[in-house]
């Protein structure tokens, strides 16, 4: 394998951290940069804060954020480039910390892959012959809505939730 300009150190991961938001804005939004401490009780500026998801609140899909967003970015840096980055999807702002430096949580121990659908999540409506019930990102069967009509109604009572009222803002 050749030599790798980044390395896992503080330096390498508080310059991608630097770098996350001018490269990703087009993306996912608006970020910034925050300290973080790691286990052995160092401080790294390395967690860049995604103010409002704009792949999130586009999709309106927790399954699409874990599933094309979350998971594969993960996998991209930590198994391919080797560096380690962890990201944590809000679902209750439609924030998110991506974290240069930490290595994310194991699948199964991912509250993120546990959300269920939002009530008022666009794919939940659309039947699917092959399967009797709605699922969450790790494939676990959740309650669902899945005609237009319920769906429109479980919109209407969700209207609260502060990631659908963020998603309405211009």
């Amino acid at each position: 394998r050749s030599p790798q300009l980044l390395q896992n150190n503080k330096l390498s991961m508080e310059l991608l951290a630097l770098l996350t938001p001018r490269l990703f804005a087009f993306l996912v939004g608006p970020s910034k940069v925050e300290p973080w401490s790691r286990e052995d009780g160092a401080t790294w500026e390395s967690a860049v804060r995604i103010e409002k998801c704009r792949f999130l609140t586009e999709t309106g899909c927790a399954g699409m954020c874990v599933g094309l967003c979350q998971r594969p970015t993960q996998r991209f840096f930590n198994e391919v480039a080797g560096l380690p980055m962890a990201m944590e999807p809000n679902f209750d702002d439609c924030s998110c910390v991506m974290t240069w430096g930490k290595a994310p949580l194991p699948r199964d121990e991912d509250p993120a892959g546990k959300q269920p659908c939002f009530q008022w999540c666009p794919t939940a409506a659309i039947p699917d012959s092959s399967a009797s019930t709605p699922s969450s990102a790790d494939g676990e069967s959740i309650s669902a809505p899945v005609g237009s009509q319920q769906l429109q109604q479980q919109h209407e009572q969700q209207s609260d939730s502060a990631c659908y009222r963020l998603s309405q803002r211009n």
